[in-house]
């Protein structure tokens, strides 16, 4: 299990947010779709495939999971005020 609130994965979800404002998607949907991908995520974290392909050992915390949609939400709404 990955027990880290915070990870280098967290300048990615910031990253994302960003973009997806930069490129005019708009904000329910984004914050919709990553909210997705974290549900999405820890099945696959769960299985062997998605252990190799992240280089995790397991699932994330739900504190992770969270800091993860609002940090995602933080650069989109910083690229909205650019």
């Amino acid at each position: 299990m990955e027990r880290h609130w915070v990870d280098w994965w967290t300048f990615v979800h910031f990253s994302s947010g960003f973009v997806a404002s930069s490129y005019g998607v708009k904000e329910p949907v984004a914050v919709a779709a990553a909210v997705l991908y974290e549900l999405v995520e820890q099945p696959f974290l769960r299985s062997q495939a998605g252990k190799n392909f992240f280089g995790a050992s397991g699932p994330e915390v739900i504190p992770n999971q969270v800091i993860d949609v609002l940090v995602f939400w933080a650069g989109y709404r910083i690229a909205v005020k650019q």
